[in-house]
């Protein structure tokens, strides 16, 4: 896979994986590493959500060398590495978890509803991903 391909498709499944489930929890992923509990149910929930993203990219012919399993590892491992490193502002607060503080609509349909339409046609299990 191209390089810049690839990182559009990382940058595509952390917002609608751990975008998401900021949205859920009110928090940002740096708000999840102070507890360790809230921590791993947030990348609990994430795993399941990629898992899902790879199950409907496979639907529709992404194969291994389009959109690799380790997707999944490595959008968790860089988020766990992002935050738990200095780079990050623990202020940062990604633009639909701003929405919903702000209490204004946020992009649930833009970022979620085309994989979760895709996945329900071709018969695939996603029960995390909201319907969208």
């Amino acid at each position: 896979m191209e390089r810049a391909h690839y990182n559009t498709s990382l940058n595509n499944n952390r917002n609608a994986s751990i975008g998401m489930v900021s949205c859920l929890t009110r928090l940002t992923p740096a708000e999840w590493a102070c507890d360790a509990k809230a921590l791993e149910s947030g990348y609990s929930i994430v795993r399941k959500m990629l898992t899902e993203l790879v199950i409907v990219g496979r639907s529709v012919g992404y194969d291994e060398s389009i959109l690799p399993s380790s997707v999944v590892d490595n959008i968790i491992d860089s988020e766990r590495a992002r935050i738990s490193s200095s780079k990050v502002s623990a202020e940062f607060i990604n633009s639909a978890l701003l929405d919903v503080r702000s209490m204004k609509p946020f992009e649930l349909e833009v970022i979620l509803g085309e994989a979760v339409r895709i996945g329900t046609a071709n018969g695939c299990t996603i029960p995390v991903s909201p319907e969208a």
